[in-house]
């Protein structure tokens, strides 16, 4: 709400919201070509550094004190809220998955700008410093390493009160990824330490995705059928956090993807602006134009009102900032490693053209076509990197490098 805000006391005390709602205000900011303008969010992580540094000494201090190290050496960690001068620590409705959600949002800023640079000095540290914390916070049980004091974000039990369980599926997830990344920054920035070894151990017994009974992805690992545990149709899909902002449920693990697809749909549209936007986004992974189409007429129709702001009272601007994410989902994909056009093209968007988006590897892409199908296409490689690109439907092509055939 920041400066738009006339209250002595604003609504929700104009907080910015760790899970979700900060980190879908910068999904679009790398594929839009705006990576910038995550930088002030990076002054923000190292405003509160000390803090959330705090935050890990004193969770590890109080549940696992034989893993303390000296204070600052524990990593960080962060909870859902923070505001100006403040950062909560973990636990309330969301486990620490929460903190691994926001470290990710630097290994993107990397991923698209390939700014060697920013991955030493800045990236590696945030994304090292949560992997830290989460090695030191893992259980290890039934041949598996556990986040222990877990949940899924705002999820009630029948009790009526937020479910607390142990390695729910965002949990779960978030830890993969962060430590995924770790690794590759790692080895990008040819850094060997004795922590990498930890996370090598633990990264393969993380079973970030469970199928149950019903086909679908599990959300909690004591759950059996969709829906046992929680709200039926939640607005928070988190579960499904692994498929996007994350990547490691894709069309390489078709059995995990049949079972998103099904938790997708079972979860319906989506209540609130953020919540239609990140089933726009999963959709998209999913390559499926038909949900995409509906998904965004559901949005406009119903949570945009006359100001043009997200609807979720008192008003948000994450909807509007994962609508731009979502459509270029929808436009190019590039997480696989390698740049896909129109692969969740809507019906209504039959023919078209787009300018600027950027792919990761850095690469600027401008596109126009007819009938679903690419008619011109223009590459530009600030950074040199090799390009690879996957394009169904190619029948014909002229290929100009440099201005040569």
């Amino acid at each position: 709400q920041g400066i738009w805000s006339n209250y002595r006391s604003s609504p929700w005390s104009a907080g910015y919201w760790h899970n979700i709602n900060v980190q879908m205000n910068y999904w679009c900011s790398g594929v839009s070509n705006l990576s910038e303008c995550f930088l002030p969010y990076c002054d923000y992580n190292q405003a509160y550094m000390a803090s959330s540094k705090q935050h890990a000494d004193e969770y590890i201090r109080k549940n696992y004190p034989r893993k303390m190290s000296s204070p600052g050496e524990n990593g960080w960690i962060i909870g859902t809220g923070g505001w100006p001068y403040k950062i909560e620590g973990p636990g309330g409705h969301s486990g620490p998955g929460t903190g691994a959600f926001t470290s990710l949002l630097f290994w993107d800023y990397y991923d698209f700008t390939r700014d060697e640079e920013f991955l030493r000095n800045i990236g590696y540290p945030v994304l090292r410093g949560m992997s830290l914390f989460f090695s030191k916070t893992l259980i290890f049980t039934e041949g598996r390493y556990l986040v222990e004091i877990s949940a899924s974000p705002e999820q009630y039990g029948k009790d009526g009160q937020y479910h607390k369980t142990t390695g729910c599926a965002f949990d779960q997830q978030m830890v993969y990824e962060n430590y995924r990344r770790t690794l590759e920054a790692a080895k990008i920035l040819g850094i060997e330490e004795p922590l990498l070894d930890t996370l090598r151990e633990q990264i393969n017994l993380l079973d970030p995705v469970l199928i149950g009974k019903s086909g679908q992805v599990k959300e909690f690992r004591e759950e059996e059928y969709y829906g046992d545990i929680g709200e039926y149709d939640h607005r928070h899909i988190s579960h499904l956090a692994g498929m996007y902002p994350g990547t490691h449920i894709n069309r390489e693990t078709p059995e995990w993807l049949s079972a998103a697809e099904y938790t997708l749909k079972e979860r319906g549209l989506g209540s609130t602006g953020w919540a239609i936007m990140h089933r726009l986004c999963l959709s998209a992974r999913a390559c499926n134009g038909n949900r995409t189409d509906e998904l965004i007429a559901h949005f406009l129709k119903g949570h945009i009102p006359e100001n043009l702001w997200d609807q979720h009272p008192p008003f948000q601007i994450d909807g509007n900032l994962g609508y731009v994410a979502g459509v270029a989902e929808c436009l190019m994909q590039s997480q696989s490693g390698y740049i896909e056009l129109l692969p969740a093209l809507p019906e209504s968007w039959k023919s078209g053209c787009f300018r600027g988006l950027v792919a990761r590897g850095g690469f600027t892409v401008d596109c126009e076509y007819e009938a679903g199908r690419v008619k011109f296409l223009h590459i530009l490689s600030p950074k040199g990197t090799t390009l690879k690109l996957k394009q169904k439907g190619l029948r014909y092509a002229e290929i100009k490098l440099s201005g040569k055939k």
